[in-house]
């Protein structure tokens, strides 16, 4: 992109202001870099090829879908809340009854069940919302 251009101004601008540390209210070069951070992608930023770029997009993408779906792991095995949850659960990515072709109804009331750890005269409680 030209120099001259006022995108690549706001870019060189909001760059400047990030690397040297002058915060301001709506940068969007601070935020995007954080988001690239959460990776350790920040060389995206100083690729200037387009394929190159275009290449390394798809890689960010898929190395930011297998971190959250990380965290979401994590987050279940380490959770109080409900310890049954880990036993039910595929933890992968998608449930496997949202992939059911059915009524939509059907789905969340199997994605809103609790299961209860408590033990009762007749057993195990199930309850559903």
């Amino acid at each position: 992109m030209d120099n001259s251009r006022l995108p690549k101004i706001v870019l060189d601008r909001l760059k400047y202001l990030d690397e040297n540390g002058i915060k301001i209210k709506y940068n969007w070069y601070t935020a995007f870099k954080s988001r690239l951070l959460i990776t350790n992608s920040t060389d995206f930023l100083t690729i200037l090829d387009r394929r190159k770029r275009k290449e390394e997009n798809k890689n960010i993408i898929e190395r930011t879908k297998n971190h959250f779906i990380s965290v979401d792991i994590d987050s279940v095995c380490n959770s109080h809340f409900n310890p049954l949850y880990r036993e039910i659960s595929s933890l992968g990515p998608v449930e496997p009854y949202l992939t059911i072709r059915g009524c939509i109804s059907r789905k969340r009331l199997i994605s809103h069940s609790e299961w209860t750890d408590r033990h009762t005269d007749v057993g195990l409680k199930t309850t559903f919302l």
